[in-house]
């Protein structure tokens, strides 16, 4: 086959093989394409076997060499693929490319906006939460061990069951109450309610009547909730057990923290 045979074959194989084949709607292309592929393929006579050893020249060789395999195929079909496609197509590409760069310059603008905003919230939640002491610093000046009380607090007085454990402290006692149980660290579970009031309000267990609610005393009682334990906070300014203001006369307050069956006692000295 000729230069001229070559160069036509090539581009009836694009039409029937490459990306945008159209030849089976044009009968008189495909039927030359059958007759050139039929052609390049047939046995070489004596006179083509003389042309194809006769040296070609240095200058058209490279562009009008026959192509041995597949690869050379693909490379035709590419090269007449892109000779065949519309300008406009780079067009489209273009566009696309500066929408794609648009979004993401969008979509880049909108995080530094969201990222800014939430370490604007951060700061300000840091910032405007100051922190508080639980105890606000008082010293803890006794921890007491609860133990049965049914034996010096009636039973149904504020609730007190024959479970209720409590203790005495300088005038005081500090005694369970109902309420609901809470679990500690160790899993178990207890009362998690507790009462404080001066011992000497409490009435004799022998001679107690449950229906007589006359009580002359302050009562004060707290629970605890999930982590946070049950606290009671009780004045001594103004009234308190002699035992109290014999030990600590400038006492102003005392806290108890219920621990299990155990309780803190912590004391704010007053500022005097």
């Amino acid at each position: 086959m000729d230069a001229a045979a070559e160069r036509e074959l090539r581009e009836l194989r694009a039409r029937a093989y490459g990306r945008d084949a159209d030849i089976a709607m044009d009968a008189a292309a495909a039927g030359r394409l059958q007759e050139l592929e039929s052609e390049r393929s047939a046995p070489a006579g004596p006179a083509d076997l003389r042309a194809s050893q006769a040296p070609a020249p240095a200058t058209t060789a490279s562009a009008e060499q026959e192509p041995e395999d597949t690869d050379d195929l693909l490379a035709i079909e590419k090269s007449a693929n892109d000779d065949a496609t519309p300008q406009y197509a780079d067009t489209e590409t273009a566009r696309r490319d500066e929408r794609r760069i648009r979004r993401r310059a969008t979509w880049w603008a909108a995080s530094v906006v969201a990222s800014a905003a939430v370490a604007a919230v951060v700061t300000f939640t840091l910032s405007s939460t100051v922190p508080v002491s639980a105890s606000s610093g008082a010293p803890q000046i006794e921890t007491l061990q609860l133990e049965p009380a049914s034996d010096r607090i009636p039973q149904e007085w504020f609730g007190v069951q024959d479970d209720t454990i409590g203790a005495d402290f300088l005038g005081f006692t500090v005694f369970t109450i109902p309420g609901w149980s809470g679990q500690d660290d160790s899993g178990s579970t207890g009362p998690n309610c507790i009462a404080v009031v001066e011992t000497a309000q409490i009435p004799p267990v022998d001679d107690f009547d449950q229906y007589d609610w006359t009580y002359g005393g302050d009562f004060y009682s707290g629970c605890g909730i999930g982590v946070f334990p049950a606290t009671v906070e009780v004045p001594i300014r103004g009234g308190a057990p002699d035992e109290m203001l014999g030990r600590y006369p400038a006492a102003e307050a005392l806290q108890f923290v219920l621990d299990g069956d155990r309780v803190g006692v912590f004391l704010d000295e007053g500022s005097d």
